[in-house]
């Protein structure tokens, strides 16, 4: 037996820990838990004849924090990789004849685009932008502002998003939670004051600093221009994922060549919007019941979970 196991044997067989763990609620194992019965519901997969799936588009990601000098090791950054797969379901079925899949098998199946950011997360900072928060902001404003090639930008879809100008064009007003300069609490703007003729940016009413339309995700408020950022690495994941699976849902909304009901959207976690991120919920809700009520089903899963905005949970 290792050193390790030995030292964890002691610490467990310790008399004070025991006395500790009786005085504990320790999460139960399987067999002994009993399932309510009217929380059971059985689940009946379509046939391959009714299943009208045709493709996948799943979003993963990856992310790595690195120091950027050897002799000053506080100084980091974190280096984001978020891939794209598109999966033809007729090819998954013909994998189903082949007894041993190779890499060509593979490499046939997949059709992967990957986008990378660089987000720093302490003692580094644009020159331009004297703070490690105006940094981020403007870092995250960048890539959402970029142009993939696409007929829209991730900056277009989340105005789309937030503004739901999916249900026609009109002013809409929401709320930002505070200023990220002066802090001034609940700034609203309209649909046209932080649009495209403006660059989606807009000013605070209160000291007139510039206001991005991506610090309504709130990622700032996870900065901490002294002690860093690393706590936005998790959320800046999550989101960014979440609104690289809605751009696609939005293309493929305004396609004429596809259906969204023959696509399966897939997130590697959670689908809900969590931390600082919370308040987005709200937006995807009212996007899903909007689409669900016009009869357009967007299937999404979380590789263990699949909601069809068809289902009346959504509205609860």
């Amino acid at each position: 037996m290792s050193h390790k196991k030995t030292l964890h044997s002691h610490i467990i067989n310790n008399e004070e820990i025991e006395r500790y763990l009786k005085e504990c609620s320790i999460p139960a194992e399987a067999k002994d838990v009993e399932l309510n019965p009217s929380l059971l519901c059985k689940i009946e997969f379509p046939s391959e004849e009714e299943n009208t799936i045709k493709k996948i588009i799943t979003v993963d990601s990856s992310s790595v924090v690195v120091p950027i000098k050897e002799k000053f090791p506080s100084s980091l950054i974190s280096f984001f990789q978020f891939g794209i797969l598109l999966i033809e379901v007729s090819e998954l079925d013909n994998l189903k004849q082949i007894p041993f899949l190779g890499p060509s098998d593979m490499n046939a199946l997949k059709d992967l685009e990957r986008e990378e950011l660089v987000l720093p997360i302490k003692n580094v900072s644009l020159v331009k932008y004297e703070s490690l928060t105006n940094t981020i902001r403007k870092v995250i404003y960048k890539f959402f502002n970029h142009n993939r090639g696409g007929q829209h930008k991730l900056l277009n879809t989340l105005h789309w998003f937030l503004f739901e100008t999916y249900k026609g064009q009109h002013e809409k007003e929401i709320k930002l939670s505070h200023c990220p300069s002066c802090k001034e609490k609940d700034i609203f703007f309209t649909t046209s004051s932080i649009g495209s003729t403006t660059g989606f940016q807009g000013k605070c009413s209160r000291c007139s600093e510039t206001i991005y339309l991506t610090d309504f995700i709130r990622l700032f408020e996870a900065v901490d221009d002294e002690t860093g950022a690393e706590g936005i690495i998790g959320y800046t994941k999550s989101s960014i994922e979440s609104f690289l699976l809605i751009h696609q849902i939005r293309t493929l909304l305004e396609s004429e060549n596809d259906k969204i009901e023959d696509y399966l959207f897939v997130k590697n976690g959670p689908l809900s919007f969590v931390g600082n991120t919370a308040t987005m919920h709200t937006y995807m809700r009212t996007l899903l019941n909007y689409m669900a009520e016009k009869g357009e089903i967007i299937n999404l899963s979380n590789r263990s979970k699949i909601i069809i905005t068809k289902n009346a949970l959504l509205k609860s």
